[in-house]
């Protein structure tokens, strides 16, 4: 358990420096059903905190950003199944 503790205290750290933040408020559960993760296994959520911007800040970042393409952020496959190669 604790070379897990500490492999998860080094994602968070690498995760931190990227700019992300631990996800807390979600529903684990919901999350490993929807997943078709087992028992055996926890889910850990990473995400970019929010910031609290102004009206020209909010516009700006409105106008800057592309969308990603969904193919490129949705993902059909289960957890534990093989996956076959394109």
């Amino acid at each position: 358990m604790v070379n897990i503790a500490i492999a998860m205290q080094n994602m968070v750290l690498a995760a931190t420096v990227e700019g992300l933040c631990r996800v807390e408020s979600f529903d684990e559960d919901e999350v490993e059903e929807m997943l078709k993760i087992s028992g055996d296994y926890r889910v850990i959520a990473l995400g970019y905190p929010r910031r609290k911007l102004d009206l020209q800040d909010k516009i700006l970042h409105l106008i800057k950003r592309k969308r990603k393409v969904k193919e490129g952020i949705v993902s059909f496959e289960e957890f534990g199944e093989e996956t076959s190669s394109l």
